[in-house]
């Protein structure tokens, strides 16, 4: 059971992890057919840095050490891996502060 838990908690960590990336990756897709500027990076680079920079560290979210009071928790009856709050905190709070980052850097960059 500890095994268990201890599996779903680490599989939401990855998974918060992975999408709070996705949108740093998509807007400047999005920016460069909307307002005409170049690419910022090309797909072969995307690519190179999901493979190389961002598979590693989700994949080491596996295998966090539990929680001491993982077995203290009443057992989930209904439970999802991918809750709203997980979602709304990946892709609102996470994925919106690292984009307006990266949409930053690369206009202060290409100007």
């Amino acid at each position: 059971i500890e095994e268990g838990r201890l599996l779903f908690d680490n599989l939401r960590l990855s998974l918060g992890y992975t999408f709070a990336h996705l949108w740093p990756e998509v807007v400047p897709i999005v920016l460069s057919f909307l307002f005409g500027l170049p690419t910022g990076l090309s797909p072969l680079q995307i690519l190179s840095v999901d493979l190389l920079c961002e598979i590693p560290p989700a994949v080491s979210l596996a295998y966090e050490p539990p929680e001491r009071d993982i077995m203290q928790t009443p057992p989930r009856r209904d439970a999802k891996l991918l809750s709203k709050s997980l979602l709304a905190y990946s892709y609102i709070f996470a994925g919106t502060g690292i984009t307006i980052g990266c949409v930053i850097a690369f206009l202060s960059v290409f100007w």
